[in-house]
């Protein structure tokens, strides 16, 4: 079985992916097709190699591990045959993710996709029209609702370079910021365009919609049992190892939070200022 997760930024995909990929009968690879070469070739990398587990059943004393990520150095040592540009998208994603038959003991392969990536050529964009053309690849869309948090939580992330929290990490200070509002607006419209375009254009395939807060984090082990029927694999209990990043709300977390509000009480967008 073929699948797809589609998603834009800080939506809790890397946590999916994270659990996904401890899997036994699911082949979850990352971001195949990002803009970021790093992320192509890291996204062939398993769970093990990920976080330098040797058990997938993630033992409790794992989670208590200091410094187990390896990723990106070993990546660069192991991972040779990664999509690079000028190669056609659609034949690598089948040759390299959909591969026929699957490797033994795999009953599903899928990969994470953000809603621009494979767009910056004729050759990757192909990857587009196969799953398009595919009608049996299984998507799984994740989005975030508040458009306003997802943007802060890019933002910080982009600022402090720190993309991901462990579960055996201490949660760090975050920084006040200030939001421009243009860049503000910007992001909350290619986002809805993006969506409202591929929920379109997927709408004959099997489609999972899943929320951010709702189903990554109120109900993660729910969500984790309807993602195996989704897939029709059999059940197997799934561990988050990574933490939410802030638990700061964004009133005070954005120094001109009530200056967007403002700006942003005639539009759409009005909802995400509560």
């Amino acid at each position: 079985m073929k699948f797809v997760l589609l998603h834009h930024p800080r939506s809790g995909s890397t946590l999916m992916t994270s659990a996904l990929m401890q899997h036994p009968s699911i082949r979850m690879f990352g971001e195949v097709f990002s803009d970021d070469k790093e992320d192509r070739i890291t996204a062939f990398l398993t769970f093990d190699e990920m976080f330098g587990f040797q058990e997938k059943a993630l033992p409790e004393d794992a989670l208590k591990a200091q410094g187990t990520r390896r990723s990106v150095k070993l990546a660069r040592t192991v991972i040779k045959d990664y999509y690079k540009d000028s190669i056609d998208g659609a034949a690598f994603l089948q040759e390299k993710v959909f591969q026929k038959p699957l490797q033994e003991g795999y009953l599903a392969a899928g990969f994470r996709i953000f809603y621009d990536h494979a767009r910056s050529d004729t050759n990757v964009s192909r990857v587009w029209d196969y799953l398009l053309e595919d009608k049996e690849v299984h998507v799984i869309h994740l989005r975030r609702r508040n458009l306003l948090e997802t943007y802060l939580s890019f933002h910080l992330a982009s600022l402090t370079e720190k993309w991901v929290v462990r579960v055996w990490e201490t949660q760090s200070t975050q920084p006040q910021v200030t939001l421009d509002p243009h860049a503000c607006q910007t992001f909350f419209e290619e986002t809805i365009s993006y969506q409202e375009r591929l929920l379109q254009a997927f709408a004959d395939h099997p489609l999972l919609e899943l929320e951010y807060k709702r189903d990554m984090h109120l109900q993660f082990h729910d969500t984790m049992r309807k993602i195996q029927s989704f897939f029709q694999v059999p059940y197997q209990p799934l561990q988050a190892v990574l933490q939410k990043k802030s638990h700061v709300t964004p009133q005070e977390q954005i120094s001109n939070y009530e200056e967007l509000k403002a700006c942003f009480h005639a539009t759409p967008y009005k909802e995400f200022f509560v």
